[in-house]
């Protein structure tokens, strides 16, 4: 009798990143820069870029999707159309994406990646209602809606709260967890160095009195337990610090 040899399953690397749109830091000016930086992290199966600038003159996020994989990406308006601010995805087996409709102004972006759905996710901000996050909670209750019919999930993106918070004590009340948390890795931080001296006094002292930055960034995993293989961070001309997971599909 002939043995059948099991399928060997296929690594993915996928990244997301908040590449800050900011009248003071022109994107366009920065725009090289990211590419390589994401270039520098090797081969990915796919990317998320927020706060992608499209203008009269240039599509930020094609350009980049254009100089790492010779696609174009697929690319959605999001939620201050007057700055020309977009989300969305590219990589070579991404063949199509959808947005799920949070509310709020807000959208996330949904493809699949073999049998994993995959949501790159930007929760707005919600400063006069701290500690309570009403708009946030309503877009993550929607979020959890829209995947509830997929066995495996990865929510990646800006959480724009912390992680004890509601909105992502629901995440995990819905069977997702944090990749950071089970890999045992530290969760990235917020902002990097580089923009740091670009924060408001108020700002700044309220980091000082979290210990220098925040929790905001991060990836949800749900079904994919014995699936991830690892998950790490880096940092470039944002912000944000850049996401970046490793799984077996």
């Amino acid at each position: 009798m002939t043995e059948i040899s099991p399928q060997p399953r296929i690594r993915r690397r996928i990244a997301a990143w908040n590449i800050l749109l900011d009248a003071r830091f022109p994107q366009e000016e920065r725009v090289d820069d990211i590419a390589h930086t994401l270039a520098e992290q090797g081969d990915l199966d796919l990317v998320g870029l927020l706060e992608v600038q499209k203008t009269a003159n240039q599509q930020n996020g094609e350009i980049i999707a254009q100089k790492l994989t010779q696609t174009s990406g697929v690319w959605f308006p999001h939620s201050r159309k007057s700055s020309g601010e977009h989300t969305g995805v590219f990589g070579a087996d991404v063949k199509k994406a959808t947005t799920i409709d949070l509310g709020h102004k807000k959208k996330a972006v949904l493809t699949e990646l073999g049998d994993v759905a995959i949501v790159l996710v930007h929760l707005r901000r919600q400063h006069k209602h701290f500690p309570r996050q009403p708009e946030q909670i309503a877009q993550v209750s929607a979020l959890i809606e829209a995947v509830a019919d997929y066995e495996k999930v990865i929510a990646i993106g800006d959480f724009n709260c912390l992680p004890l918070q509601m909105p992502r004590t629901m995440l995990r009340n819905a069977g997702f967890q944090s990749a950071y948390a089970e890999l045992g890795e530290k969760r990235p931080r917020f902002p990097t160095n580089e923009f740091r001296d670009d924060l408001s006094p108020r700002q700044k002292l309220g980091l000082a009195l979290v210990g220098g930055a925040i929790s905001i960034d991060d990836i949800y995993t749900r079904g994919m337990e014995h699936a991830l293989v690892s998950v790490t961070t880096f940092t470039g001309r944002s912000d944000h610090p850049g996401l970046l997971l490793e799984y077996d599909e």
